[in-house]
């Protein structure tokens, strides 16, 4: 047998940092981020408490990996590519892209609404500069886009966020509970009230 090539170790690297992430993120969505241990991560990743360290310095960092990761998937559901503008197009597949997560991500999506009404984290959150750059910059450009297509932009974004994530809490706490017609019938109003 042959020794690993780095890539092969590269490989195995990802494997068991996305192993460990789903771990806690799983366990933060059931049991909440400060009941969920270091020991429990390890022990629902079947895996040593001592290898989460290999991978993590702490489970804030492992946290605060968790929520960069969901804002970056979050601004490439956004997908505005090299212009750096939103079109109708892209706000069109944001929405289709968030309703599809909402099922697809759920673990993400149950941590990230729990964390937001969480005070103590989302001040560790925001005190990394990189995590305020982009949510800014992801923010200027919804900005711009309600801005340029709407007579009230102001209300009109207010408006998109209360709705999206009031819809998300619904779908979140309550899954399978609304037919796929329903939902559906929601994406298309979702389109008609704010694609341009």
């Amino acid at each position: 047998m042959s020794p690993r090539t780095k890539e092969q170790y590269k490989a195995i690297r990802r494997e068991k940092e996305a192993l460990i992430i789903d771990s806690a993120l799983e366990l933060f969505a059931e049991k909440g981020y400060h009941t969920t241990s270091i020991s429990h991560i390890a022990q629902k990743a079947g895996i040593s408490k001592g290898l989460i360290y290999n991978y993590f310095d702490s489970k804030e960092s492992l946290l605060v990996r968790i929520l960069q990761d969901f804002i970056s998937i979050n601004t490439s559901l956004l997908n505005v590519g090299s212009r750096q503008e939103i079109t109708g197009e892209n706000m069109g597949k944001y929405i289709d892209a968030i309703l599809d997560s909402l099922e697809t991500r759920r673990n993400y999506w149950l941590v990230l609404t729990r964390f937001s009404m969480q005070k103590d984290i989302a001040n560790l959150f925001f005190s990394h500069q990189s995590t305020r750059d982009t949510i800014a910059q992801l923010f200027h450009q919804v900005n711009n886009y309600f801005s340029k297509h709407f007579e009230h932009p102001h209300e009109e974004m207010l408006m998109f966020r209360s709705v999206i994530k009031g819809l998300a809490l619904i779908l979140l706490l309550t899954p399978g509970a609304y037919p796929p017609e329903l939902i559906h019938s929601f994406r298309e109003r979702l389109h008609r009230m704010f694609v341009r």
